[in-house]
C-alpha cells in the first residue's frame, strides 16, 4: 500500500468522511468500526506505537525470549522499524493464523488496519519519538514460567546433543510420573532448553510405557528415541503442543485431561538444525487441577 494513500485514507476519516476503494489505488486501509485513528501528522512512538509493541509484540520480542530480536523500548522499535512494517503489513507478525471472522478464540492476537496503518505511517515519517514521558512502561513478565511455578517439572535425564547438520530430528523423550493415582492435568507449559533449535514440542500421556520400551530397545547411546509424525505408538492421549509465541492458557478445575496411574509422558521435541553442533535439555510443566473434574478433557488431532 503506498504510504500517500495510507496518510489519505486516515486524513479523511479523521474528517469523518467515508473511504471507499478506488480502482486506480490499492485499498488497504479498511478500519475496523469504533477505532478513533490518531492525526496522521502527529503519530510517534510514545503515544501510539509502543501500546501496539507492548501488547502484540514484546511478550516473545525480548532479551531471552524466542523471537530474534528485541522491540522493547524506543532505540529498538526504531531500528527495526522497516522489519516491523514488512511483517505485520504482510500478517506474518504477531503468528496468528485464524482468519478474522470465521469464530471468535480466547487470547486472539491480531492487530486492527488501523494499527497496521500506525506502523507503517510511523516508520514512512523517520520514526518519530514524540514524548518520552509519555512512553508506557515496559510490561513485567513475572517468573520463567508464563502461568506461575508448575506443580510438576519434568525434563530429560541428561541434556540431548543435537548434530550440526543433516534432516530435521524428532526426539521422543520419556519423563515418567511416578504418579500412584490419576492425575487431573489443568493446563502446560513448556521452557526451550535451546531456543536455536527446538522448533516445537507436544507432550502425550503413555499410560503403557510403550515409550519406555521403545527408547530401550532402540538405544543409541543418547537421550530418548526418534521417530516422525507420532511418537511410534497409539498413546493414551495428549496434553497439546508448544511452539514459539504461544500463550499457554489452564483450563478450570471442573474439566481437565485425565493421566491414570504408572503414566508417562512422552515428550516430543522438532529440533531444526542450524549448522553447528548445538545441546538442548527442554523442561515441560504440569499444572494440575486441585479436586476431582466434572469432565475430562480429550483433544482430537486433524
Amino acid at each position: 500500500v503506498k504510504q500517500s494513500y495510507v496518510a489519505n485514507t486516515l486524513a479523511k476519516l479523521e474528517k469523518g468522511e467515508t473511504v471507499k476503494p478506488t480502482k486506480t489505488e490499492p485499498f488497504g486501509c479498511l478500519l475496523m468500526p469504533g477505532e478513533a485513528p490518531p492525526k496522521s501528522d502527529k503519530i510517534n512512538y510514545a503515544e501510539h506505537v509502543a501500546p501496539i509493541l507492548n501488547k502484540h509484540c514484546v511478550e516473545c520480542h525480548r532479551p531471552g525470549e524466542v523471537a530474534p530480536f528485541s522491540l522493547t523500548g524506543y532505540e529498538n522499535a526504531k531500528k527495526w522499524a522497516p522489519m516491523i512494517v514488512d511483517a505485520t503489513s504482510k500478517r506474518q507478525m504477531p503468528p496468528w493464523k485464524a482468519v478474522h471472522g470465521y469464530g471468535e478464540f480466547l487470547d486472539e492476537n491480531r492487530l486492527s488496519e488501523t494499527q497496521i496503518a500506525i506502523l507503517s505511517l510511523w516508520n514512512a515519517q523517520k520514526a518519530p519519538r514524540g514524548n518520552a514521558k509519555k512512553e508506557p512502561a515496559t510490561p513485567a513478565f513475572s517468573g520463567e514460567w508464563t502461568l506461575g511455578q508448575p506443580d510438576m517439572v519434568l525434563s530429560p535425564n541428561k541434556p540431548y546433543e543435537i548434530d550440526a547438520v543433516g534432516s530435521d530430528d524428532y526426539r521422543n523423550f520419556v519423563l515418567p510420573l511416578n504418579n500412584k493415582e490419576t492425575l487431573w492435568v489443568t493446563g502446560m507449559d513448556v521452557k526451550p532448553g535451546n531456543k536455536k533449535v527446538v522448533h516445537h514440542v507436544i507432550g502425550f500421556i503413555d499410560s503403557s510405557q510403550q515409550g519406555k520400551q521403545r527408547a530401550e530397545r532402540e538405544d543409541d547411546g543418547k537421550e530418548g528415541y526418534s521417530s516422525f509424525g507420532g511418537v511410534g505408538f497409539l498413546p493414551y492421549g495428549s496434553l497439546g503442543g508448544w511452539a514459539p509465541g504461544l500463550r499457554p492458557r489452564k483450563s478450570s478445575d471442573d474439566i481437565a485431561f485425565e493421566v491414570p496411574p504408572n503414566s508417562s509422558i512422552v515428550m516430543q521435541v522438532h529440533y531444526h538444525k542450524n549448522g553447528k553442533p548445538e545441546s538442548d535439555k527442554t523442561q515441560l510443566g504440569l499444572y494440575l487441577s486441585k479436586g476431582t473434574p466434572k469432565q475430562a478433557l480429550q483433544l482430537r488431532w486433524l
